[in-house]
Parts: C-alpha cells; sequence; structure tokens
C-alpha cells in the first residue's frame, strides 16, 4: 500500500461508523488511535490527518454526529460520489487547511 494514498472506502467505512455506532464514538471520544486500531483501521498520515481536520471542523462547528437514519443515508450517498481530492475539498471548506502530510 502507498503510504500517501488516501483509501476513500476506508474513510467511507470509518464515516458511517462513527455515525451510526455509539460505542465506537465513545470510545473515539475516550482515545481516537485506541478506537480505530480496535476497530480494524490502520490509517496512514494523509488518511489520519483529514480524519483529525474533519473531527476539528465538526466539533468547532458544533456538529452532533449523533445522526439520525435520514441524515446517515443522505451522508453515505455524499460519501460514495467522493474521492481523495473531494475529501480534502471538503476539509478545506469546512475551515480547516489540509495537513501537511510531511509533518
Amino acid at each position: 500500500m502507498d503510504e500517501t494514498q488516501i483509501r476513500t472506502p476506508v474513510l467511507m467505512r470509518l464515516a458511517e461508523q462513527a455515525m451510526s455506532d455509539p460505542a465506537f464514538r465513545a470510545a473515539a471520544a475516550e482515545d481516537l488511535g485506541r478506537a480505530l486500531a480496535g476497530a480494524g483501521y490502520d490509517l496512514n498520515e494523509p488518511e489520519m490527518a483529514l480524519v483529525m481536520q474533519f473531527r476539528t471542523a465538526l466539533r468547532d462547528a458544533g456538529v452532533d454526529v449523533f445522526l439520525q437514519e435520514r441524515s446517515l443515508s443522505d451522508v453515505r450517498r455524499l460519501l460514495a460520489d467522493m474521492d481523495a481530492d473531494d475529501l480534502t475539498a471538503l476539509a478545506s471548506q469546512l475551515g480547516t487547511p489540509p495537513a501537511d502530510p510531511e509533518r
């Protein structure tokens, strides 16, 4: 696996789990790294940077990830059409500049 490639399907699965699994959300709020590893995620640096940007942007915007099923299905449709460039653009639009993958 290319350690700089963003795997959109992995991030989509993570986003769905974060929105639909209260136990995972609670574990991630406590210790994100341990929650990710416990759920079988092995994110590379650019993927982790996007997760952190998105998480920070949601928190700063006061967005609650406890979504209703209808909202979850809307998010699934949105994510299905996104690629790595789209995710980076989304992070930028949310007010969080993309992380430098060299850091």
